[in-house]
């Protein structure tokens, strides 16, 4: 697991947590930075957990940007048409 703002992301972000990793990215620091890489897999239900966290933070004027994701995630957010979103 990885950690920011001294706190970790699970090692799968899937549909029984998706909503305990929202509310951890909405209460990171003002300009958060998430490290991906331990991230080793992803569902929807994930990665619309990721969407709406930087959608709701940047209607607050807050940042988040996330780094270094690995493979399978870059994938699903390409399939879902989310990565320029996500990773730009």
């Amino acid at each position: 697991m990885k950690v920011f703002d001294g706190e970790t992301l699970p090692v799968q972000l899937v549909f029984d947590n998706a909503n305990d990793v929202l509310q951890l990215l909405l209460t990171a620091s003002d300009d958060a930075h998430v490290d991906l890489s331990s991230v080793e897999y992803c569902d929807s239900a994930g990665m619309a957990a990721l969407v709406r966290a930087k959608s709701i933070r940047k209607k607050a004027g807050k940042s988040i940007s996330y780094q270094t994701p690995q493979k399978q995630l870059v994938d699903l957010a390409k399939f879902m048409k989310v990565d320029d979103l996500l990773f730009s």
